[in-house]
């Protein structure tokens, strides 16, 4: 059977946390494929504050560059107006589906513990298996629609984005939390110098 994965998120900026939970998901669910989908407008969020889309887009497609099993969708950052997952599931679908296929949609415990108030949750159930990555030592949480939860042990560092952002505008050190190619990017372009966001 194929297995893909589906990891969304703001990646703003995508770090070594995203790499190591996407990395191991993807060895515990032993995925074929997994996409990464940077949002353009989360409606549970807001509008997304600190880098731009485009420039989201490409930290995340420099820091999955060598590996042959992620790919990076832009199409939440093409579809205009808030993206919510279910579209994003049945454009992905469209696209990548066969026969058989089995599709896991990762996330976090946080994201997870909000999925009651998710667009056509019910329906989003029937198309994929949310996948809620647990790092070891941090107690599991009562979630919604827990029986239809699968649960993947991932070890992943601490590291928050909007930790990153704050360093950047200090002018700390940011090397051992991003990729390198991420790294550069955000000091090729300037980014998050103007504010936490």
């Amino acid at each position: 059977m194929k297995r893909i994965g589906i990891f969304g998120g703001t990646f703003n900026p995508v770090h070594n946390g995203h790499l190591q939970a996407a990395q191991g998901a993807r060895v515990e669910l032993s995925l074929e494929k997994l996409i990464w989908v940077p949002c353009k407008n989360p409606p549970l969020k807001g509008i997304v504050e600190g880098a731009e889309a485009e420039d989201r887009y490409e930290m995340v497609k420099r820091a999955i560059a060598g590996t042959p099993a992620f790919r990076v969708s832009r199409i939440e950052l093409d579809r205009g107006g808030p993206s919510y997952s279910v579209d994003t599931v049945y454009q992905l679908k469209s696209l990548y589906d066969a026969p058989g296929t089995q599709w896991y949609f990762l996330l976090g415990s946080d994201a997870a513990e909000e999925l009651s108030v998710w667009k056509r949750i019910e329906t989003l159930l029937e198309q994929v298996r949310f996948a809620v990555i647990q790092r070891p030592g941090i107690p599991k949480k009562k979630l919604p629609f827990s029986d239809k939860l699968l649960s993947v042990p991932v070890r992943t560092e601490p590291i928050s984005a909007s930790e990153i952002r704050r360093r950047v505008k200090e002018g700390e050190s940011i090397e051992a939390l991003v990729p390198a190619p991420v790294a550069a990017y955000i000091r090729e372009k300037g980014l998050y110098r103007g504010g936490v966001g």
